[in-house]
């Protein structure tokens, strides 16, 4: 068994349980694959923080990444290198014998000059450790933004899916004149709300092609949630507005989906799209843009479908998410996403993985 570090710049805390689930998916999925697993985090004592509160939580933790006692460690995993990289600065990292770099989307986000610089800067650092993608997608950009090379970079999808907890619903709902179509995003552009706008404007269309009623359900969690509110209202379309949910309630808010929206824009640019993974894990078929990593796993007639990005046409993007959902209606007891997540994004496959570092 070799003893290992998990770095990240979250935590969940009972405090703080909307922060870094994911991170402690991943610490979790590192000790069931026989690691011995100490956690170093920045473990915020408020749900949230002011600006100065932030800077001196990063200052603190910093303070720690270089000082901190690495001897005993056989491994280090660093989630989130660019919230993380004091630790390269720490003398004892050099007599670490593994290093491990997993990236994520608002690394190399092109709008963040900070990111961009920092990891020009350190490119030559980066050569001495292995890295880790969340998808094939997110490779190739780490690819184009440093001076690795494509065998120093392995892909596990971050943390994966808990299959247990985001699996179908034993029977599928009666039939009741309804197409229940969910949109598990925050509310605001950059996440697609402004294509969901749309989408909801074509309600009537969507039921004389499907005989269905559409209700869209989405959850009360974004920046623009109120102004997009009140512009869903002018559709005319019936929606519900659910509460925020922790991760362990969300497979309550998929299972009765016919249907689940995941239309982040390219502006995110995604690392992979956990819960379109997730809305998959519970059965339900997922249409999501044609970027970034969504063609790796929606895979037409079988997990979802996939609709042109058409960069910049709002208009265009919705109507071809319009069609996807009628034809997706039409034949929705053939697909079989939780099959694609199964085979490929479990968290039994990222064991797995974790089991060869």
């Amino acid at each position: 068994m070799s003893r290992l570090l998990f770095v990240n710049n979250v935590y969940p805390t009972a405090e703080c349980p909307r922060m870094g689930t994911y991170a402690q998916t991943m610490a979790e999925c590192l000790a069931e694959a026989g690691h011995d697993v100490d956690v170093e985090a920045m473990r915020y004592r408020k749900p949230r923080v002011g600006a100065l509160d932030k800077i001196k939580h990063y200052a603190a933790f910093w303070r720690r990444l270089r000082t901190m006692d690495l001897s005993g460690y056989d491994a280090v995993y660093v989630n989130h290198f660019t919230y993380c990289f004091p630790l390269l600065f720490n003398p004892g990292l050099k007599r670490v014998a593994k290093v491990y770099i997993h990236w994520h989307g608002k690394e190399l986000v092109a709008s963040s000059a900070f990111n961009r610089v920092l990891v020009k800067r350190l490119g030559r650092h980066l050569r001495r450790y292995r890295h880790i993608a969340p998808s094939e997608f997110f490779k190739r950009r780490i690819l184009a933004a440093t001076p690795l090379s494509a065998d120093a970079v392995g892909v596990s999808p971050s943390g994966g899916v808990d299959t247990a907890l985001f699996s179908p619903a034993p029977v599928r709902r009666a039939p009741d004149g309804r197409l229940v179509i969910g949109f598990p995003g925050e509310i605001k552009t950059t996440k697609g709300a402004d294509v969901l706008l749309k989408v909801m404007a074509a309600h009537a269309k969507i039921e004389a092609a499907t005989g269905l009623k559409p209700l869209f359900r989405f959850i009360a969690y974004g920046p623009q949630l109120d102004e997009y509110v009140e512009a869903f209202r002018t559709t005319g379309a019936e929606f519900e507005v659910v509460a925020k949910m922790t991760k362990a309630e969300m497979a309550g808010f998929f299972r009765p989906l016919d249907v689940a929206l995941v239309l982040s824009s390219a502006v995110i640019g995604e690392s992979l799209g956990l819960v379109a993974l997730e809305a998959m894990g519970c059965g339900v078929p997922v249409i999501a843009h044609d970027i970034c990593a969504f063609p790796e796993f929606v895979v037409p007639g079988v997990s979802g479908e996939l609709a042109p990005y058409a960069d910049g046409a709002v208009d265009a993007r919705a109507a071809a998410v319009v069609d996807r959902i009628i034809a997706v209606s039409r034949r929705r007891e053939a697909y079989d996403p939780s099959r694609v997540v199964r085979e490929r994004y479990s968290q039994d496959s990222v064991v797995e993985y974790y089991k060869t570092l």
